[in-house]
């Protein structure tokens, strides 16, 4: 999956809205790396991950763009004199992962729902009803990434670590998941869960050790920083007063 920047809000808490432009640039990217956009994903961070009505009209949004972009890259594959009269078969889905939601497992894993959406009318975006689109859940088979894979993956655990570093919505380092769970130790779970299977137990813990690490001394650790600071200024401030 492409990370893709989020528009800020003033309920950054509740509503994710894609930014169009970093949109089309990770779409040429995915397409530069030898790839097809085959769907979008976002999260219900701490409640479950039923589609919204903004989640299907999103999800029918994109089935009748990338179904109308396929169409016309196979009319121009036939040729102008042939049309094509049908929307070609899209495999473009949707993903929702919820990740602190706290009626989830004991075992930390995070809930991902994939779905896309019927729209047998095969009405255009503008002239759908959300009455009339039926988000029906998708079965899949995941498997886990390989050794290689991971190691991409982490870069881009580490970029997006350092992009949120500053959000306002980020969990502080004192919540919990559950009354006994911190988020942080909900977070190890989660990602253990998804580890190649072939992992040895040492090397899983050493990848997980690592990147808690980094997001701990990349989220917290300036803020501890930027309040010793302050504190030190203020205690300047103070003595600067008394010498007066």
């Amino acid at each position: 999956a492409y990370p893709v920047r989020q528009i800020v809000t003033e309920d950054d808490r509740v509503n994710a809205e894609m930014d169009p432009e970093d949109q089309v640039l990770v779409s040429e990217a995915i397409v530069r790396d030898g790839m097809t956009v085959a769907g979008w994903y976002h999260s219900h961070p701490r409640f479950p991950t039923q589609p919204s009505v903004t989640d299907i009209r999103n999800q029918h949004n994109y089935q009748v763009h990338f179904g109308e972009t396929a169409k016309e890259e196979e009319e121009e594959e036939l040729g102008e004199d042939q049309m094509v009269d049908h929307f070609p078969a899209q495999p473009f889905i949707g993903a929702i992962v919820g990740p602190y939601d706290v009626d989830l497992p004991q075992d930390g894993a995070s809930d991902f729902r994939w779905f896309h959406v019927d729209d047998r009318a095969r009405q255009p975006a503008e002239a759908a009803s959300v009455g009339d689109l039926t988000p029906m859940q998708l079965q899949v088979n995941v498997s886990n990434a390989g050794t290689l894979l991971m190691k991409s993956l982490t870069a881009t655990m580490r970029a997006l670590i350092r992009r949120f570093s500053t959000h306002t919505a980020r969990l502080q380092e004192d919540e919990s998941w559950k009354a006994t769970v911190p988020w942080i130790q909900k977070l190890e779970m989660s990602l253990r869960s998804h580890l190649p299977d072939d992992w040895p137990d040492l090397q899983a813990n050493a990848f997980i050790k690592a990147l808690t690490s980094f997001l701990k001394s990349t989220w917290y650790q300036r803020e501890d920083n930027e309040q010793k600071s302050k504190d030190e200024v203020e205690e300047g401030n103070d003595e600067g007063e008394k010498g007066e």
